[in-house]
C-alpha cells in the first residue's frame, strides 16, 4: 500500500511545482468597453423563441432585480453569456 501512495504524492507535489512555475499573471485592462449610460443601450431583450415578441426595457420606471441583471447582460454580453447564447448584431 505504502509503494502506491509514494508515487501518486511525488507526482502531486510535482504537479503542484511545476503549476505554480509555470504561472504568468496577464496585465489587467487599462479600460472597459461597457457603456457608461442607459441611453448609450439597446435596452431591447431579444425573445426566447420565435413565438414571442422582444422585451423593452422602460429605464423611466423603477427595475426589479432581474431587469437590473438584463441591464448588465445587455451591457457586456460577452462577458456574461456562455459562447452558444451570445447576442448576435449590434446592440
Amino acid at each position: 500500500m505504502n509503494h502506491i501512495l509514494k508515487p501518486s504524492a511525488i507526482f502531486t507535489v510535482l504537479l503542484a511545482v511545476g503549476g505554480c512555475a509555470t504561472y504568468h499573471a496577464l496585465p489587467l485592462a487599462e479600460s472597459s468597453n461597457l457603456k457608461t449610460g442607459l441611453e448609450q443601450l439597446n435596452l431591447t431583450v431579444p425573445s426566447k423563441g420565435s413565438n414571442n415578441d422582444p422585451t423593452k426595457i422602460n429605464p423611466e420606471k423603477p427595475l426589479s432585480p432581474d431587469k437590473i441583471g438584463l441591464v448588465a447582460v445587455l451591457n457586456s454580453p460577452s462577458h456574461w453569456l456562455p459562447p452558444s447564447r451570445k447576442i448576435s448584431g449590434p446592440l
